[in-house]
């Protein structure tokens, strides 16, 4: 299947529509997935420039790269 098409995997589904930073615990929770399987994707779409990881001073937190998206919208 051609990868533009692809439907979006239930944790890039919650991660790339999230209105604040998360931690990879509450991004966890939305699917019910393994917090080892919802570490590795997030990686995988910060490696992509899908999201972005915001420091804290506790905790790690994701947010969608907006401009990203604001591009993929437009084509």
């Amino acid at each position: 299947m051609d990868r533009v098409h692809e439907r979006p995997r239930p944790i890039q589904a919650v991660a790339e529509t999230l209105r604040e930073p998360r931690s990879v615990d509450w991004i966890s929770e939305q699917p019910h997935a393994a917090w080892s399987t919802t570490a590795e994707e997030l990686q995988a779409l910060v490696d992509q420039s899908q999201l972005r990881r915001v420091g804290g001073s506790e905790t790690t937190r994701y947010r969608p790269d907006y401009t990203r998206l604001l591009f993929v919208a437009a084509a």
